[in-house]
């Protein structure tokens, strides 16, 4: 992945896709292709979408996250231009974009690509969680507030307190809790992948 970049349209398959958008149904036959796919595998783990329509994916659920006006600064302006007036996606439309998206971030051949460079692969990781927090679900909010997860270096891995798979190290933060405004008491400490957190946090506290 070298002389590409992780940004949502940092590759000539995004970019050539965004030449065939017409309309709002134009945006979502990756996703539509990705979903029919997956539907004729018994196990989704043993579903991995190609890497050029797992690139058209996350150019999709890039640019729906556009039009659900959230601020987006990976897509490029004459295209959004071009599409700022196509009817924002309904709920039902993001649901299935999180699905096709958070598929590609853990199965696929273009995940295996970016994981041969582990610095690239982090990089990739936080720009598609970027669309991945945005797009579940499809509710119009505008906050400043941030995730108040804190980061944490270990040297062995913890299991994520809302999915349960392991923990990498550059992915570790910890959760407080509390009991009590006066003196608060630690009640337990638990570990969580930010991407997790974010997704599981109400909308209204999710970070921009």
């Amino acid at each position: 992945m070298g002389t590409w970049g992780a940004g949502s349209f940092d590759n000539d398959t995004a970019m050539d896709w965004t030449a065939d958008i017409t309309s709002i149904d134009s945006i979502f036959l990756p996703i539509k292709q990705f979903h029919e796919e997956k539907n004729t595998h018994s196990d989704d783990a043993d579903y991995s979408p190609n890497a050029t329509l797992s690139e058209q994916i996350i150019a999709a659920v890039s640019t729906l996250v556009s039009l659900n006006f959230w601020a987006n600064p990976q897509i490029p302006e004459d295209f959004f231009n071009r599409i700022a007036e196509f009817e924002p996606p309904t709920e039902e439309d993001c649901q299935r974009a999180y699905g096709a998206i958070a598929h590609v971030r853990e199965h696929s051949e273009l995940a295996n690509l970016w994981a041969e460079d582990q610095q690239a692969y982090k990089e990739w990781r936080d720009t598609t969680r970027y669309l991945l927090v945005r797009i579940n679900p499809a509710e119009d909010v505008d906050t400043e507030n941030d995730a108040y997860a804190v980061p944490v270096e270990e040297d062995f891995a913890r299991p994520c307190v809302f999915c349960a798979k392991p923990v990498d190290n550059s992915d570790l933060y910890s959760i407080d809790l509390k009991k009590g405004l006066a003196e608060p008491s630690l009640v337990s400490m638990a570990f969580c992948h930010q991407d997790c957190f974010e997704t599981a946090l109400h909308p209204t506290f999710r970070s921009n």
